[in-house]
Formats: C-alpha cells, structure tokens, sequence
C-alpha cells in the first residue's frame, strides 16, 4: 500500500462524516467562482474518493481556440480546480503531491525546488477550500485559493515552464494513480 494511501486512511478515520450540499442532478454543488476562469470551458470534473471518503472535487478546464474544438494537455492556458471536501494540513498535500510524481516515476532535477517551492505556496486546507492551479499560454502556474475569507487569493507562483505540465500529470498522465478520476476530467465517457 503507498505512503499516500495510507496518510490518506489514518487521516479520514479520526474525521467526521461528511456533509455537503447536492444539486437536483445529485451531484456535488461546486459552485464556480469563476471571474479567474473567465473565458476557460470546463473540460471535466471528478470526485476523488478513497475508499467511501471524500477527499476533493476536481475540475479541469482549458481556453479553447476556435481552431482547436477539442482539450489537447499539450495546449495551454488550463486550469485545475480542486474543491476539498476535508481538512488537510498542507504537509499531507506536499508530500501527496511528491508521493504522486513518485508514482509516475517522473523524473527530473527540479522536483526538490518544487517540492520547496509547493511548501511555501500550500496553506493548511479547511473543508470547503478550493486551490486552483492556472498555468497560463506561456506555462507560468500561478495558484490561488478561494476560502471563507476570500475569493482567488493569490498564493504563489511558479516560474519554471516544466512545472505546469509536471503538476498535471498527477492527474491527467495516462499512468495516475486515478484513472477513473482522469477520465472524468478529461469529459470521457
């Protein structure tokens, strides 16, 4: 079992149920705080569970080109939104985030500034948080947080093109440790 999983479990077995609203559709009410996502379609959205826990609402979106109809990863501006159905110490998250690149066997040199660089830039999660990732046309991610204080607060930013596509992968490579997840951010059937 990965280290993930397992701070994952150890985590949500000392938390109480979850509780949170449901839309006509059943699903969870995500609503968008969408002036940051002017102009971005949204692509997908996912729930991430681990075992009957909920842990986060993703959405994916892109700013699609009249010539491109279609989402392309390689393509950017895209946004990643994630909307956290749990409290979650900002450790957890960092080391979430380098147990994931792990899990890909991604490699590169970069990846212990990023890991500095993410620890500086997380907050400790309360439930009801979101963080969205934005990694505009020239690949610069700036993320953001939207909590009960304030609305696309600016958390940091990551220079580094690389990092961008590096994040993502977490969820959109074809070898994440989510593939269900994937499909549904991806607007798969």
């Amino acid at each position: 079992m990965n280290k993930l999983l397992i701070i994952l479990l150890a985590f949500l077995l000392l938390i109480a149920p979850l509780t949170y609203a449901k839309n006509a559709d059943n699903q969870l009410d995500i609503s968008s705080n969408n002036q940051l996502l002017n102009g971005y379609q949204r692509i997908g959205s996912g729930l991430m569970k681990v075992m009957f826990w909920q842990v986060y609402q993703a959405e994916l979106y892109a700013k699609l080109a009249v010539n491109q109809p279609t989402f392309d990863k390689n393509t950017f501006p895209q946004a990643l939104k994630i909307n956290y159905l749990r409290d979650i110490d900002k450790e957890d998250l960092v080391d979430a985030t380098a147990d994931q690149w792990q899990h890909l066997n991604m490699e590169s040199t970069k990846q212990d500034q990023w890991i500095k660089d993410l620890t500086k830039i997380f907050p400790n999660i309360q439930e009801g948080d979101a963080i969205t990732l934005v990694v505009d046309q020239n690949k610069v991610s700036t993320f953001y947080l939207t909590d009960k204080h304030s609305k696309n607060r600016k958390l940091g930013i990551i220079q580094d093109v690389e990092f961008g596509t590096a994040f993502l992968a977490i969820w959109l490579s074809k070898n994440t440790s989510r593939p269900a997840l994937r499909s549904k951010l991806l607007g798969e059937k």
